[in-house]
């Protein structure tokens, strides 16, 4: 799975950032884990509800000074490092271990908006209740209202829970911030399908035709195939 937050034109800092921490960390993270979040079966967000151990602060303090260590004490670039392996994780299908990942990112930084959407798409994709999934895309749309692969990541979210006129809200958000931003336009086509709404899903799918011609060709040639 693509990391939906990433787009090419990402300022090279933030890539090589990224780059050494992946390289440095995927092995030496685990070793500095805390005890709790090791073993923990089913890791919870933000460790809510365990109690830590003076342990378990010592190993905290323990990673975070370790990872600042290779940013040269930038938190930011050292959090999104730690985000990314997150994604990756989920990209493994390996919902708990991206929570784990997550949880360090929130250790650094507990304010980049980030951690929380990767606790929405975690939890969507380990089954919990959407409640539970919504709470964190909340937590995450405070500081990323404005990101259009934000949101309709988030409506995406909803229309795999079969929530279609929630998941048309969030991608028609994004369409308002990027008009031409292609996963919202296809967010937006099926869900006019799912709706029976075949005049806006032709809208879309108009509009994809100038913006990705290729995909819809794709889909047509599939089409014909079955």
């Amino acid at each position: 799975m693509l990391d939906p937050r990433v787009k090419p034109e990402d300022d090279v800092r933030y890539l090589r950032q990224v780059l050494i921490i992946l390289s440095c960390l995927l092995f030496s993270i685990i070793a500095t884990l805390p005890a709790h979040a090791q073993f923990e079966a089913k890791p919870t967000p933000i460790w809510e509800g365990v109690e830590k151990t003076e342990a378990d602060k010592e190993n905290d303090d323990k990673f975070i000074k370790q990872v600042l260590a290779l940013t040269k004490g930038d938190e930011l670039a050292a959090a999104q490092g730690v985000v990314q392996l997150g994604w990756e994780q989920i990209g493994q299908g390996k919902p708990n271990e991206a929570i784990r990942r997550f949880n360090q990112a929130w250790l650094i930084n507990p304010n980049l908006p980030d951690i929380f959407w990767g606790f929405g798409v975690a939890t969507h994709v380990r089954g919990d209740e959407t409640d539970e999934v919504v709470r964190w895309f909340e937590e995450a749309f405070k500081g990323l209202r404005e990101n259009p692969r934000f949101l309709a990541d988030r409506g995406r979210v909803l229309e795999e829970r079969k929530l279609p006129k929630r998941a048309r809200f969030w991608f028609r958000a994004a369409l308002d911030i990027d008009p031409d931003y292609v996963p919202a336009h296809v967010g937006m086509s099926r869900i006019a399908n799912a709706l029976g709404d075949a005049e806006l899903e032709k809208t879309h799918l108009d509009r994809l035709k100038v913006l990705a011609p290729d995909l819809i060709k794709s889909d047509e040639e599939t089409e014909k195939t079955e």
